[in-house]
Parts: structure tokens; C-alpha cells; sequence
């Protein structure tokens, strides 16, 4: 297990699966602090990561919601809500953070712990709960709604005073990763981001993919394929992004 800096953009990025200039230090100090509470593997620690990781996913504009009231192609009429973060998107950060401290874990606990982390926050009034119409053409009438979340008064402060007293004295776990994944590995990985699946039908998806070489792999098919870490991040993202806009 190695130290992170609360400076290192490249390894909260990865686990986000965004572009690390996405990133500004409010944002890692909050991620910095989200992961060191979820390592102390507590109901009250997962809890205050849950908030501490909504409030910097809220400060990423790829996170916000948007409205497009007046027009659905122009962006400049679209309505960014800056601090409110859609439900799906919380869940499946919370659940890399997860797996970040605990990876030995089966995906579904997984899932599982990054889900109770959220309905905790909630129902202890750290996050408020509200509804966004995300619909656009092509979608059903009224398919397009969906939960969002945001810090409440009460959940900044204390996750502010956690960030005063737990995280300045601890350093960020970090597992050291190999460059490269297994089909297994990487299905797991993938079970985090797109909803609906099982091990097996990643595995399937994960191999169908480098199949077609959407990511780089070491040319060998079969139990000893190995797929690249950082081309398979960036694939993965593209599934997430895809599942999410059919959630709407």
C-alpha cells in the first residue's frame, strides 16, 4: 500500500475514469478525504465518504445535470446545476471507491456497500434528495426522470470537521495495480459501471471488445489474454457514459 498526495490528479482520475484536468484541489482534498474514510471500513465512515464524494463529484461539471428547457441542441441555452449529482453517477464513484479500499471484495458486495452508503446519507439529512427531468427526443414521455443528490448544511459540516481531525494525519490508501487485467478482472471492474450485468455477461462484453481491439491486449486469446489497464479505462468509461444515457 502506497501514499497518495492530495495533489496526485492521476490516481483519483482512474478512479473516476475521468481526465485528471477535471480536477482541481478542493475537488482532491474532498476525494483525498473520501477515500481515508471509507478505509476506516465503519457504518459512519462510509457514510461521511458518501458526502464528502458527492460534494466533490457536484464541483465537476461532467457530473452536474442539465436542464435544456429552451433547446436541446444548442448548449447554450442548457442549464448546468452545479452541486447536484445524478444518483447513478454517485453510486458508481462511490463503488470504485469501494473496491479501492476493499478489493478483494465480490462485485456485488461491492454494490451493495456503496448503496447503503447513499440511502444512510440521506436518510441522516447529510444529502438532500431531489428529482431532475433529464428527458430528451427520442424518449419516452416522462421517462426522463431521475434522482439527484447534493450536500445539505449539515453534511458539510461534518464532513469538514472528519476532514480537520481524521484525514490530515492519515495517508490515502493505495493498491498498487498491474499494468495488466484478466478478462475476469477487468468483467469485475466493469460491473461497477454498467447496470444489469452479471460476471458472465461482462466476461462475454470484455472479451467480444478486445476481440474487436477497442482496447490494447497482449495479442494472446483465451485464459491468458491480458488487457492494458489505461486503454481498457478509457473503453470503460465510454460503457458507463453509454449506460447512463440510457438510464436517462
Amino acid at each position: 500500500m502506497e501514499a497518495v498526495g492530495a495533489d496526485d490528479k492521476g490516481y483519483f482520475a482512474s478512479l473516476l475514469g475521468i481526465d485528471s484536468s477535471e480536477l482541481n484541489q478542493e475537488s482532491i482534498r474532498l476525494l483525498r478525504g473520501s477515500l481515508i474514510l471509507m478505509n476506516q471500513d465503519t457504518g459512519n465512515g462510509r457514510m461521511l465518504s458518501c458526502v464528502a464524494l458527492v460534494e466533490a463529484l457536484g464541483q465537476i461539471a461532467r457530473f452536474n445535470p442539465i436542464s435544456m428547457p429552451l433547446s436541446y441542441s444548442e448548449p447554450k441555452y442548457h442549464i448546468q446545476h452545479s452541486s447536484w449529482v445524478k444518483e447513478a453517477n454517485v453510486a458508481q464513484a462511490l463503488a470504485q471507491f469501494v473496491y479501492a479500499c476493499r478489493p478483494d471484495d465480490e462485485p456485488q458486495r461491492v454494490k451493495d456497500t456503496a448503496e447503503y452508503a447513499l440511502i444512510t446519507s440521506a436518510t441522516m439529512s447529510l444529502l438532500e434528495q431531489s428529482r431532475h427531468d433529464a428527458w430528451v427526443p427520442g424518449m419516452e414521455s416522462g421517462s426522463g426522470w431521475t434522482k439527484v443528490f447534493r450536500v445539505t448544511s449539515a453534511g458539510r459540516d461534518r464532513v469538514a470537521r472528519a476532514l480537520n481531525t481524521d484525514v490530515p494525519k492519515t495517508s490515502v490508501p493505495r493498491y498498487e495495480r498491474g499494468e495488466w487485467l484478466s478478462v475476469t478482472e477487468a468483467a469485475e471492474l466493469l460491473i461497477n459501471d454498467v447496470s444489469g450485468i452479471d460476471l458472465d455477461k461482462a466476461k462475454a462484453r470484455v472479451s467480444k471488445a478486445a476481440t474487436e481491439k477497442r482496447f490494447r491486449t497482449n495479442g494472446i486469446s483465451g485464459r491468458d489474454r491480458r488487457i492494458d489497464r489505461d486503454s481498457f479505462s478509457t473503453w470503460r468509461l465510454e460503457q458507463r457514459e453509454n449506460d447512463l444515457d440510457r438510464q436517462g
